[in-house]
């Protein structure tokens, strides 16, 4: 499967992205706030894993470089996430693909 179908099926019927969703409980806790259905993205197999057995949609990937295309879901989520990455640069990063994907908006949360 080429990566343009392959970004099609994984989108297919998705309204927003968790980047950074470990094992859901942020997408949980955003389709109820917002809506929608959600995809989370994590760098862990076994937080992928673990999230799918909730019935939760899942891709595991780097959520500094997604190969998704722009304004592909309604809004991103990045909750708890961006204090666990390693530099300043990579929360940038992180960011923009958010905003590079969400056409309405981005929701970030951070602990207190």
């Amino acid at each position: 499967m080429n990566t343009a179908a392959a970004s099609s099926q994984a989108l297919r019927g998705v309204d927003f992205i968790d980047l950074g969703a470990s094992s859901g409980n942020s997408m949980q806790w955003a389709s109820k706030a917002f809506g929608g259905e959600g995809l989370g993205i994590d760098l862990s197999a076994e937080k992928v894993a673990a999230a799918e057995r909730q019935g939760l949609r899942m891709m595991r990937a780097d959520a500094r470089n997604i190969d998704l295309p722009s304004n592909a879901v309604r809004y991103c989520v990045l909750m708890d996430f961006l204090e666990h990455l390693p530099a300043a640069e990579d929360a940038e990063a992180v960011i923009e693909t958010a905003f590079r994907l969400a056409r309405e908006f981005v929701f970030i949360a951070l602990p207190n």
